[in-house]
């Protein structure tokens, strides 16, 4: 008899509301997205794209309903418990990368490592590896991340969330400051990248031509109940 995944996300009448007496902001009747998906999310401002990443990342917790990632119920955990699931499981990708701009590149993928409890003897070499497989060679790794160029943020971000090999990878608009060329660029070494680790990848997006990277495109305004689109 053959025994089903359990998937990477599975929300069920996922709600979330910023107070009692705001409206609700997000209202999802059901949502799954299996291990190993690469989905591209997109939709209108304002139609809750990074309300659904920061309860995915744990960062918040639903006002109502369920939602479990790879299995665990983040609606029941702690604000510190869903911190610990997420330095050990999760990867994400802001929009503003938010790096630490004083320290140098491998300290700010170091930070990263360190929160996940896997900043152990190998943790210089893994580092290394996976910022020369981002583009991101030797004479860049003592540098302070102030003093990088954009595409060169974007790229120690990707390698900071990537660092302790995470079942889900999320990157909220991470190649908006990037012209065409360095776009194609940068959605290559981030797949490839998340190929590596076998991560489920969550993409947002305005370009909708960058959906061609992904095998399933998400339009949140249709996984919302009616009554939430009418008020977004």
């Amino acid at each position: 008899m053959s025994t089903q995944t359990e998937p990477a996300i599975h929300a069920h009448q996922l709600q979330f509301r910023w107070s009692k007496r705001q409206p609700t902001v997000l209202d999802i009747p059901e949502l799954r997205i299996d291990q190993g998906e690469r989905v591209f999310l997109f939709g209108p401002s304002g139609s809750g794209k990074t309300t659904l990443l920061n309860l995915l990342a744990g960062v918040t917790r639903p006002t109502s309903g369920q939602l479990h990632v790879m299995g665990e119920p983040m609606h029941r955990l702690s604000g510190r418990k869903r911190d610990h699931f997420r330095a050990q499981h999760i990867g994400i990708v802001f929009q503003q990368f938010n790096l630490i701009p004083y320290l140098t590149v491998t300290d700010n993928v170091r930070l990263a490592a360190h929160l996940g409890g896997k900043n152990d003897a190998t943790c210089t070499d893994r580092i290394h590896d996976m910022l020369r497989a981002l583009g991101l060679s030797d004479h860049h790794w003592r540098r302070p991340a102030h003093a990088l160029s954009v595409g060169q943020q974007q790229r120690v971000a990707v390698a900071r969330a990537l660092i302790n090999s995470p079942q889900l990878f999320i990157a909220d608009e991470p190649s908006s400051a990037l012209d065409s060329d360095h776009r194609d660029e940068f959605m290559h070494l981030m797949m490839q990248a998340a190929d590596q680790h076998n991560s489920t990848v969550i993409f947002v997006s305005h370009d909708r031509a960058l959906q061609s990277h992904f095998s399933r495109h998400l339009d949140l305004t249709q996984l919302q109940r009616a009554a939430v689109q009418e008020t977004a």
